[in-house]
């Protein structure tokens, strides 16, 4: 319809609905997260990442709205309680609106920076009457301010002691946007279900002072995540171990456990299972089906779900008493209850994992849970690639292994096994030119258990996201 022939009625209740909502959504000074335009009341103009850019201390400008996507801001508040405070992030690069060098100085530059959690990244609402707000830095006290009054498109946005001005006062509009919500935020993995990360085979949820999935539960907590380890053994059979996971289980989502924070009412988890985490939890919904009530959403990582040819080789080739001698060593040392490799490692055989899955019938998914899965693949690229022992697994899987041989795989699963649910990809956040992802890689540990040893993967950026997008499908 056009503006100009809208009947007065129409307009009436266009103005009326949209000051409600917004009155609704600040009320308290209590914004909803979700994005918005943010207009300054002396011009009308909009904030704006100078240029569009998408690089760190791009300048933040006010400028005509267009409706760009670097003219929108994702408005997030932080776990900060007293005063509330919030994060504005940029629907186009995912920076957040920064006071450069932490300045507590007059006319100090607005900017957009990587999320670092301070509080020149934070910001305060003060309610300036007529739907505006003063938007204050948590660290300085200072407010968002057009410099010098100025009308003019691209008119830098400073930090300046609160006045009486129209160039300190913003009016919070929501709009949609092209991009879902961020994941740089410090709620932006705060999602409605607790986060459970379930290891693999070899080590437990933390090994000589290493987590098993390296940097990444810290860095989930940082952006507002619950999460919690799985405690099962390392090298438990299935049946152990999905004894265990869902003793676990329970004891996160009952109120009266020592182990849920607060006493909360959680309800369900979000599991996020790494190798044979995968199948011990498929394991456990086939002997308790019932827990599957218990369960949002079902995330595996480089899981052999149709097994691999690296326990073929390593059974065929009589390796199993040996390894099993100074694994159930070194399992009794981790604290392993039951330590059992030749079922542990054994069961993942292909052919093993033929009659498992018949028996299970779940590869799809199951009805309720959203279910869903990555894989790992190794690229012929030693320089680029750290992980040289699984580098030589690998080998080993496309080389020596039984046919059929896997030459594509992450030095311990096929990728042609990873699927299950909804496949999400294969080296998804791996920078293209390096030596691809192996299987400890993929849960931030390039080598062994040392975190963060994987060039070209950032191994809790790809965790934020998947977190953040279970946040935003409402899990």
């Amino acid at each position: 319809m056009n503006q100009h022939n809208r009947s007065p009625l129409t307009s009436f209740r266009t103005a009326f609905v949209s000051s409600f909502f917004l009155l609704f959504s600040l009320n308290g000074h209590c914004l909803t997260d979700g994005f918005y335009k943010l207009t300054v009341k002396h011009t009308g103009k909009a904030l704006t990442v100078k240029g569009g850019s998408t690089a760190d201390a791009a300048n933040l400008v006010q400028y005509t709205y267009s409706g760009a996507e670097h003219q929108k801001w994702y408005i997030e508040k932080t776990s900060d309680t007293n005063p509330e405070t919030y994060m504005m992030i940029s629907a186009k690069s995912q920076k957040v609106a920064d006071v450069q060098l932490s300045s507590t100085l007059n006319a100090a530059s607005l900017l957009q920076y990587h999320y670092n959690g301070n509080n020149n990244q934070r910001y305060i609402l003060e309610d300036a009457g007529s739907g505006y707000f003063k938007i204050k830095a948590k660290h300085s006290g200072k407010v968002l301010d057009v410099q010098l009054a100025s009308k003019s498109d691209n008119a830098n946005v400073v930090q300046y002691s609160s006045g009486t001005g129209d160039n300190q006062k913003w009016m919070p509009t929501p709009v949609t946007a092209a991009t879902p919500a961020p994941t740089t935020g410090s709620q932006a993995c705060n999602t409605k279900y607790p986060v459970l990360l379930l290891h693999g085979v070899a080590l437990k949820d933390n090994t000589l002072g290493f987590n098993y999935f390296g940097r990444v539960p810290a860095n989930l907590r940082s952006r507002g995540a619950t999460v919690f380890g799985g405690e099962q053994d390392a090298w438990g059979a299935y049946a152990t171990n999905a004894e265990q996971i869902k003793k676990r289980i329970l004891q996160i989502t009952d109120p009266a456990s020592t182990s849920n924070p607060g006493g909360l009412n959680l309800g369900k988890v979000n599991i996020i299972g790494h190798s044979k985490g995968g199948l011990d939890t498929r394991q456990m919904l086939y002997m308790y089906p019932e827990m599957k009530s218990k369960i949002a959403s079902f995330t595996t990582m480089a899981t052999p779900h149709r097994g691999t040819a690296l326990a073929d080789w390593a059974f065929n080739a009589g390796l199993d008493p040996y390894l099993n001698f100074f694994i159930k060593i070194f399992a009794k040392i981790q604290g392993d209850t039951n330590p059992n490799f030749p079922v542990a490692a054994g069961s993942m055989q292909r052919a093993n994992m033929v009659t498992t899955n018949a028996q299970w019938n779940s590869l799809g998914g199951y009805t309720g849970i959203l279910s869903q899965s990555y894989a790992a693949e190794l690229k012929n690229d030693t320089l680029k690639q750290l992980d040289v022992a699984l580098l030589a697994t690998g080998w080993v899987m496309g080389n020596l292994a039984p046919s059929p041989k896997e030459p594509y795989n992450d030095g311990a699963v096929p990728t042609s096994s990873a699927p299950f649910g909804t496949f999400k990809g294969t080296n998804v956040g791996v920078t293209a030119g390096y030596g691809g992802l192996s299987h400890f890689g993929i849960t931030d540990r390039g080598i062994l258990i040392f975190p963060g040893m994987t060039p070209g993967f950032d191994g809790p950026a790809f965790y934020r996201n998947v977190v953040a997008n279970l946040k935003s499908t409402g899990y």
